[in-house]
């Protein structure tokens, strides 16, 4: 048994180590600015971005053993809608949306979880809708609205 799991784990160490090392070896990298299109790993670190995008399109979430925060607070959705991929393997990754926003979680849980607590309270047909799209492997997501106080 000791043979075989080396087998499966030594590719899974040399993978998360050149995801380390394209990431800037672990560089927190502060913004998204305001690119439509956009995506960020967290390796063995803590990554937060503020995405002040015009027509927010794409973005793609990866923390691994790491946390990542997305503030979409001053940011606009692209008319047809937007979508966040987040993968989460032993990690952590917050989404910070507006209310206003018609927001969608679904994914794939692997003994991890996501927590939706954005409002549905005043929503529309014209609201700007946001999917987000997870793959949990012993992490989780939330999305969720910015506190009222501090």
């Amino acid at each position: 048994l000791g043979r075989t799991a080396w087998s499966v784990t030594w590719p899974i160490l040399v993978v998360l180590a050149g995801a380390w090392l394209l990431s800037g070896w672990g560089r927190a990298r502060r913004g998204a600015g305001r690119d439509p299109d956009f995506s960020r790993l967290s390796v063995f670190n803590s990554v937060r971005l503020t995405s002040r995008a015009t027509a927010l399109r794409r973005v793609g979430l990866t923390a691994v053993f790491g946390k990542l925060r997305l503030d979409l607070t001053g940011a606009q959705l692209d008319p047809a809608g937007a979508r966040v991929s987040a993968t989460s393997i032993f990690g952590h990754i917050d989404v910070i949306v507006p209310e206003g926003w018609a927001v969608e979680v679904r994914g794939l849980p692997i003994a991890g979880a996501w927590d939706d607590t954005v409002s549905r309270r005043g929503l529309g047909p014209h609201s700007p809708r946001l999917d987000v799209h997870v793959l949990l492997v012993i992490g989780g997501v939330e999305v969720k609205h910015k506190p009222r106080w501090g």
